[in-house]
């Protein structure tokens, strides 16, 4: 349910239905009924919300400005909708909101998870923290001691979902708090009550297993369905520059581990495609190598993808941008880039003719862009975040 409105938010992104209030409410709802419908307990993320930092809360404390009109304008509608679906769960975030509560993050804050959560918006379903072995909290109060807190503000759960050592040491800090008076036993005994009615609401409503629906065919196909409607042309030449030509040597290029997959795709149009295969940091020598061997190529494929959250091995994304450039010098027009995920990298090669994007390189959506740039279906996605 994050309002995904600052293109320079280095976590969200694909996990938040755009840049619209209003969208992600509908959207965010929309996908709420239809998981609790079939018996699955929804959990609404992140709680007040995670859209507009430019910080990673893996990594650091992020902050959101803004006064509280602000905060009622844009990130608290959707979980205001949330709320009016009866969303099962709400997720906490580890930000700063100053509008809010200056000294603590949402998760530790009991003005946000109580005061705002509980009393002003209505909210009597679970919450539950996001993972307390994040840095935003490792590096502030600590993920033993981060648990006694978000249980004081009004967490009904806490998430440690990494070390058996860290979750062991925050259970002493609980039973701790608990014995010393700090953590009230009511505050405990209203918690777990919540864990108790919300497996009662969604066990009870769990619809007894037909078979394997998980290998349902028509499941296959909506997917299918659902990853076309998805592909969106943010540029295109004239005359449908974006289409790839059959029959004439095409290339396909990408640091993205998911390139193999792709070119399978373009293979089954083009089976004598070029396909070069580039590591994330894009050591110049492999570049120069690959532009080498375009030499006799007339059209190429470029596949690009942000920075992977928490990636060991992310992508340089200066010279991602660098080889686009050197691409659209030489090929032009006859080039093609397909962002795999966020529809933002252009902003770094404005210059390029052709441009699409996936929001996702799962096996449907490396099918469906292959599909749409041969020509066998016109895309009609439409943009839910702006490109500044």
């Amino acid at each position: 349910m994050d309002v995904n409105n600052n293109p320079d938010n280095p976590i969200i992104g694909v996990r938040a239905y755009g840049a619209d209030p209003e969208l992600v409410a509908q959207m965010g709802t929309a996908a709420i009924r239809g998981y609790q419908e079939t018996g699955l307990l929804a959990c609404a993320k992140h709680f007040p919300g995670h859209g507009d930092t430019s910080v990673d809360s893996h990594l650091a404390l992020p902050v959101i400005p803004g006064d509280r009109r602000r905060l009622e304008s844009v990130e608290l509608i959707p979980f205001r909708a949330a709320i009016s679906a009866g969303v099962g769960a709400i997720m906490t975030t580890h930000i700063l909101f100053p509008a809010l509560d200056a000294e603590r993050p949402a998760t530790l804050s009991s003005g946000i998870l109580t005061g705002l959560l509980r009393e002003q918006l209505g909210y009597d379903g679970l919450v539950i923290t996001d993972c307390l072995e994040m840095k935003a909290i490792v590096d502030t109060v600590g993920t033993a001691r981060g648990a006694v807190e978000a249980l004081k503000a009004g967490a009904d759960m806490v998430l440690i979902g990494h070390t058996l050592d860290v979750q062991r040491a925050a259970v002493q800090a609980i039973r701790k708090a608990i014995d010393s008076g700090e953590l009230p036993e009511a505050r405990l005994n209203e918690a777990v009550s919540r864990v108790f009615t919300t497996k009662q609401r969604f066990l009870a409503a769990l619809p007894p297993a037909e078979g394997e629906p998980w290998r349902d065919p028509a499941h296959d196909a909506l997917e299918q369905e659902i990853a076309r409607a998805s592909i969106t042309v943010f540029r295109s030449a004239p005359n449908e520059g974006y289409r790839l030509r059959k029959g004439e040597m095409t290339a396909v290029i990408s640091a993205h581990h998911i390139l193999p997959r792709l070119a399978e795709e373009i293979r089954r149009y083009q089976p004598d495609a070029l396909v070069a295969q580039l590591e994330p940091s894009l050591p110049e020598e492999q570049v120069q190598e690959a532009l080498q061997r375009l030499a006799s190529v007339k059209q190429c494929l470029f596949a690009t993808a942000p920075p992977e959250p928490c990636s060991d091995a992310p992508f340089d994304q200066a010279k991602q941008a660098e080889l686009a450039r050197a691409l659209h010098k030489r090929f032009g027009e006859r080039l093609i880039v397909v962002a795999l995920r966020e529809p933002y990298d252009i902003r770094r090669f404005p210059e390029v003719d052709n441009y699409l994007c996936t929001f996702g390189y799962r096996p449907c959506s490396l099918r469906a862009v292959a599909d749409a740039l041969f020509g066998l279906f016109t895309p009609q996605g439409k943009a839910p975040v702006d490109l500044p």
